[in-house]
């Protein structure tokens, strides 16, 4: 029977939910998942300990949030770690709680059990209880979780193996007693701002023992030995994604460490780091994570103080490549990394002289193809027209007249585009055809450094045509911001061209979240009028 109180804080209490005692006592672990729990417990405390040079890899999909895709990962990964474990441990990541950035969105399976469901914390607590045993008696992995609600921890206290405190909840009082007392390592990341003091007061906070209010208690805890930093890197006050796994970090936080050790009432045992490469680490670029986990081994090859403190990397991983939204219904595939409920966005916008505009920005439909529609531009004198391989300019084409139309194809495209490329590839069950990058002949590259263009000749000569992207204008806009802080004048592409480009996207993202609500454009003033500028003529 379902009740509920009104309280002077206007709470509304919906049910009382199952104790973790009760939860336990209902759905208990069998003696193989305790043995298993306790012999990886052990191994794991040993390479934070420094007796095992093993690497921990904590690894797994951004959050759980299909049962059935989880275990199929991890199972996966099973295959793995028997051909790695003499040098490699893992921990699957099983996240089942999800932090919001602004508290809105799918908050993870404990919330919502089903993504396309109502919330019920009832069904959630049973299923997160249930999937991270299916992950020890069907794979022999204990896992990784978040503790993003302290209070919630010992539902699975007896079937974890490591516990991190996000970036958003290390300053939080509550989650650093409470890591003081659950009896695994506890990851606590630096927090969004990158203040590492901050990090380091959290780790301090949990490896000492404390008394405090826990789920109705009065409790005590004995600290955790094994409290430890997690490096995420971090935001700055422009709103950038700044690494913090570099050499140089990792040496600022040995000498974090051996700051705090000087003092008998902050000394800390076990000294050490797990490098969390995605995040602001990686800019939430998924396949930086293979490039930045290499440049921390390489860090550990250089110097063994650095050696002995990174025990490890926490990498994001799933089935497939990538995020998805609550409804998309891809297997095995993250939701939502990006605080963002809609797939697909379309701006309408209306200008000062009563023309209106619509911009599109589609990532779950149509396909990169000849035929597929990009760009198109329409006027009352013509139109434009980009598909996946035509670029096509009409002259006339309103009602009422002859359209004069012109293919600018062999201007403008840096490939020439085959049948071939367009076929199928079974496995993935999408199109293999690649955007091929490089200059357009349209372009101009005379007025460019020669440097730039044997850029080009040489990424094409090796098949790495990743530093010419976007049909080469890359090239142009260095050379163009060069040239402007050489010659003291405005770039084409200045703050504020950028400004109406950039506005644009962001006002009609915020439309879409308030109901479609008509905003204005902010005044965001001329270029000022002492600078030239920038010419090539």
């Amino acid at each position: 029977m379902e009740a509920f109180e009104i309280m002077e804080m206007d709470m509304e209490f919906l049910r009382k939910l199952p104790t973790p005692k009760e939860l336990k006592e209902q759905f208990p672990v069998s003696e193989k998942i305790a043995a298993i729990k306790e012999d990886r417990d052990r191994q794991i405390r040993e390479i934070f300990e420094g007796k095992d040079d093993r690497l921990l890899l904590i690894i797994g999909p951004c959050s759980a949030d299909n049962e059935d895709a989880v275990i199929d990962y991890i199972s996966r990964l099973r295959t793995v770690q028997d051909k790695v474990a003499d040098k490699i441990f893992m921990i699957p990541r099983i996240y089942t709680n999800k932090p919001r950035t602004i508290g809105m969105g799918y908050k993870g399976m404990l919330h919502q059990p089903d993504p396309e469901k109502k919330e019920d914390m009832l069904k959630g607590i049973i299923a997160i209880r249930d999937l991270h045993t299916r992950a020890v008696n069907e794979t022999g992995f204990t896992c990784a979780d978040e503790m993003l609600y302290p209070e919630n921890h010992r539902y699975l206290s007896d079937l974890l193996s490591y516990v991190a405190i996000g970036a958003r909840s290390v300053e939080d009082q509550q989650h650093r007693l409470t890591a003081s007392g659950v009896g695994i390592p506890a990851g606590m990341k630096n927090p969004t701002g990158g203040d590492i003091s901050v990090m380091m007061n959290s780790i301090i906070a949990a490896q000492h023992g404390h008394m405090f209010l826990y789920r109705g208690w009065e409790v005590k805890t004995p600290g955790n030995p094994y409290a430890h930093a997690i490096l995420r890197g971090y935001v700055d006050k422009f709103g950038r994604n700044m690494p913090n796994y570099h050499y140089e970090d990792l040496q600022n936080l040995l000498e974090h460490y051996q700051e705090v050790n000087e003092s008998a009432q902050t000394k800390l045992v076990n000294p050490a780091v797990i490098i969390d490469t995605n995040h602001s680490n990686s800019g939430k670029r998924f396949a930086e994570q293979i490039r930045i986990s290499k440049d921390v081994m390489h860090s550990c090859k250089v110097s063994e103080d650095v050696h002995k403190l990174v025990k490890g990397l926490m990498i994001e991983s799933y089935i497939e490549d990538g995020a998805q939204k609550v409804g998309d219904g891809v297997y095995g595939k993250g939701v939502n990394d990006w605080d963002n409920p809609y797939s697909n966005e379309t701006a309408i916008v209306r200008f000062k002289n009563g023309a209106v505009g619509r911009l599109n920005e589609f990532r779950r439909i149509g396909s990169v193809k000849p035929s597929s529609y990009i760009t198109g531009i329409y006027g009352t004198k013509g139109t434009y027209e980009y598909s996946g391989n035509q670029h096509l300019f009409s002259r006339g084409a309103v009602f009422g007249q002859t359209a004069d139309s012109v293919d600018l194809s062999d201007e403008i495209n840096t490939y020439t585009y085959t049948a071939e490329a367009d076929k199928i590839d079974k496995k993935l069950g999408r199109l293999e055809y690649k955007y091929h990058v490089g200059f357009s002949p349209v372009h101009n590259t005379d007025r460019l450094p020669k440097e730039f263009v044997e850029m080009e000749k040489r990424a094409k000569a090796e098949g790495d045509l990743s530093v010419i992207g976007h049909n080469g204008s890359h090239f142009f806009c260095v050379d163009d911001f060069v040239r402007a802080v050489t010659e003291d004048k405005i770039p084409p592409i200045n703050a504020w061209t950028s400004a109406v480009y950039t506005l644009t996207g962001i006002l009609a993202h915020e439309s879409a979240m308030s109901g479609s609500k008509i905003l204005k454009f902010p005044d965001i003033g001329e270029i000022p009028s002492g600078k030239d500028l920038l010419s090539f003529d």
